[in-house]
């Protein structure tokens, strides 16, 4: 079921991924979704290591499609 409520959080995710928000921004959420829907204890340096690999992931994908679309 963890699954699902994962799932939950990606479209918001990809919003802000592919809006170019600013990266202190996407670890707020990030943030938000640990403490208040997990109830997890936050851990800012976790969340925005995760950011880093996902803004290194979208220039990644920015980069194929420049390359598809010429």
């Amino acid at each position: 079921m963890a699954r699902d409520e994962y799932s939950g959080y990606v479209p918001k995710l990809m919003t802000l991924l592919m809006a170019n928000c600013p990266a202190n921004t996407v670890a707020d959420y990030l943030t938000d979704i640990r403490t208040k829907h997990m109830e997890l204890p936050p851990n800012r340096e976790e969340d925005e290591a995760a950011v880093q690999l996902l803004l290194q992931w979208r220039a990644k994908l920015e980069g194929k499609k420049r390359r598809i679309l010429g």
